[in-house]
């Protein structure tokens, strides 16, 4: 299930801002990998969870670049009210449009 989730969050953030970003995937690594990478890298980061017991729950955690979880006081109350007045990014051509790659840090030299 997380993995449906991820990939949409994935889509809406290639274009962020309606500019072609990469976003870049590491799969199934642990939390505190993807709080290494987004700190190595300085960019935002977000983590996708499932958790089962009293039904399915998926979790989103939203990051900045340097790694501090995302509240209403940093970003998220700002995030939620793009999303409420339906102001979600879209590419405005092909050319546009932002790339989803896995992350290789051995062969990008540690960087995206």
């Amino acid at each position: 299930m997380s993995s449906i989730f991820a990939e949409r969050l994935g889509q809406g953030a290639i274009n962020a801002e309606h500019y072609a970003c990469r976003v870049n995937d590491l799969g199934t690594h642990p939390e505190t990998e993807l709080l290494k990478v987004a700190r190595s890298i300085g960019g935002p980061a977000a983590w996708v969870f499932t958790q089962t017991g009293n039904g399915l729950l998926v979790q989103v955690r939203l990051y900045t670049g340097a790694g501090v979880l995302l509240d209403d006081s940093n970003g998220l109350a700002a995030i939620r009210g793009r999303i409420d007045q339906d102001r979600v990014p879209i590419p405005v051509n092909y050319q546009a449009k932002g790339t989803i790659a896995p992350w290789h840090p051995a062969s990008a030299g540690g960087r995206p």
